[in-house]
Protein backbone atom coordinates (compact mmCIF):
# COMPACT_ATOMS: atom_id res chain seq x y z
CA UNK A 1 0.00 0.00 0.00
CA UNK A 2 2.70 2.32 0.57
CA UNK A 3 4.11 2.17 -2.49
CA UNK A 4 1.06 2.69 -4.26
CA UNK A 5 0.23 5.98 -2.09
CA UNK A 6 4.33 6.79 -3.15
CA UNK A 7 2.80 6.51 -6.68
CA UNK A 8 0.38 8.81 -6.22
CA UNK A 9 2.31 11.51 -4.42
CA UNK A 10 4.99 11.26 -7.08
CA UNK A 11 2.33 11.75 -9.82
CA UNK A 12 0.62 14.56 -7.95
CA UNK A 13 4.03 16.37 -7.70
CA UNK A 14 4.47 15.78 -11.70
CA UNK A 15 7.59 13.95 -11.21
CA UNK A 16 8.00 12.72 -14.52
CA UNK A 17 7.29 16.11 -16.21
CA UNK A 18 10.13 18.13 -15.16
CA UNK A 19 11.73 18.59 -18.66
CA UNK A 20 9.11 20.86 -19.61
CA UNK A 21 8.82 24.42 -18.60
CA UNK A 22 4.85 24.49 -18.22
CA UNK A 23 5.54 21.72 -14.96
CA UNK A 24 9.12 22.46 -13.35
CA UNK A 25 7.70 24.53 -10.83
CA UNK A 26 4.87 25.05 -8.39
CA UNK A 27 4.31 28.41 -10.02
CA UNK A 28 3.94 26.99 -13.52
CA UNK A 29 0.65 27.42 -15.25
CA UNK A 30 1.11 23.75 -16.44
CA UNK A 31 0.70 22.16 -13.18
CA UNK A 32 -1.82 24.58 -11.77
CA UNK A 33 -4.29 24.06 -15.17
CA UNK A 34 -3.61 20.82 -15.40
CA UNK A 35 -5.25 20.01 -11.63
CA UNK A 36 -7.86 22.96 -12.79
CA UNK A 37 -8.89 20.59 -15.12
CA UNK A 38 -9.10 17.76 -13.46
CA UNK A 39 -11.02 18.82 -10.66
CA UNK A 40 -13.06 19.73 -12.74
CA UNK A 41 -13.66 16.17 -14.80
CA UNK A 42 -13.74 14.47 -11.85
CA UNK A 43 -16.36 17.12 -10.13
CA UNK A 44 -18.74 17.32 -13.57
CA UNK A 45 -18.44 13.17 -13.80
CA UNK A 46 -19.88 12.94 -10.27
CA UNK A 47 -22.63 16.02 -10.93
CA UNK A 48 -23.64 13.95 -13.98
CA UNK A 49 -23.57 10.67 -12.11
CA UNK A 50 -25.65 11.99 -9.47
CA UNK A 51 -28.37 13.06 -11.68
CA UNK A 52 -28.30 10.24 -13.43
CA UNK A 53 -28.56 7.96 -9.70
CA UNK A 54 -31.79 10.97 -9.09
CA UNK A 55 -33.47 10.15 -12.69
CA UNK A 56 -32.68 6.24 -11.99
CA UNK A 57 -34.06 6.26 -8.55
CA UNK A 58 -37.60 7.00 -9.32
CA UNK A 59 -37.60 4.06 -11.04
CA UNK A 60 -35.47 1.35 -9.00
CA UNK A 61 -36.89 1.91 -5.39
CA UNK A 62 -35.10 1.01 -2.37
CA UNK A 63 -31.85 -0.26 -4.46
CA UNK A 64 -29.05 0.07 -1.77
CA UNK A 65 -26.49 0.36 -5.18
CA UNK A 66 -27.87 3.33 -6.23
CA UNK A 67 -27.99 4.71 -3.00
CA UNK A 68 -24.59 4.04 -2.15
CA UNK A 69 -23.82 6.11 -5.51
CA UNK A 70 -25.63 8.93 -4.99
CA UNK A 71 -23.57 8.95 -1.43
CA UNK A 72 -20.56 8.57 -3.33
CA UNK A 73 -21.42 11.32 -5.76
CA UNK A 74 -22.24 13.14 -3.12
CA UNK A 75 -19.06 12.72 -1.80
CA UNK A 76 -16.67 13.43 -4.64
CA UNK A 77 -18.69 16.37 -5.71
CA UNK A 78 -17.84 17.91 -1.93
CA UNK A 79 -14.57 16.40 -2.41
CA UNK A 80 -13.57 18.61 -5.80
CA UNK A 81 -15.20 21.34 -4.13
CA UNK A 82 -13.69 21.94 -1.45
CA UNK A 83 -9.77 21.32 -3.00
CA UNK A 84 -11.36 23.90 -5.89
CA UNK A 85 -12.26 26.69 -3.37
CA UNK A 86 -9.15 26.40 -1.21
CA UNK A 87 -6.81 27.29 -4.17
CA UNK A 88 -9.85 29.82 -5.12
CA UNK A 89 -9.87 31.54 -1.37
CA UNK A 90 -5.85 31.64 -1.85
CA UNK A 91 -6.47 33.25 -4.93
CA UNK A 92 -8.90 35.88 -3.32
CA UNK A 93 -6.77 36.43 -0.17
CA UNK A 94 -3.65 36.17 -0.57
CA UNK A 95 -2.59 36.04 -4.69
CA UNK A 96 1.23 36.45 -4.54
CA UNK A 97 1.47 33.05 -3.08
CA UNK A 98 -0.88 31.25 -5.40
CA UNK A 99 0.68 28.09 -6.36
CA UNK A 100 -0.12 24.54 -7.26
CA UNK A 101 -0.30 23.56 -3.52
CA UNK A 102 -2.91 26.03 -3.31
CA UNK A 103 -5.36 23.11 -4.63
CA UNK A 104 -4.26 20.84 -1.62
CA UNK A 105 -4.08 17.97 -4.10
CA UNK A 106 -0.90 16.75 -3.26
CA UNK A 107 -1.05 15.87 0.86
CA UNK A 108 0.73 13.73 3.21
CA UNK A 109 0.38 9.82 3.84
CA UNK A 110 -2.22 9.87 6.01
CA UNK A 111 -4.44 11.84 4.06
CA UNK A 112 -4.72 9.17 1.11
CA UNK A 113 -5.25 6.39 3.90
CA UNK A 114 -7.80 8.19 5.43
CA UNK A 115 -9.44 8.75 1.91
CA UNK A 116 -9.22 5.27 0.99
CA UNK A 117 -10.88 3.57 3.81
CA UNK A 118 -14.07 5.67 3.23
Amino acid sequence: MSMVIEKLQDTLNFKGCTGSPQFNTKNSLGRIGTTGYLLGIVGGFHIGLLFTACIFSSVLENSDLLSALMIWSIYMIFLCSFHFLEFFSTSLGQPDSLNYDSFMGNLNIQYYCSFSFI
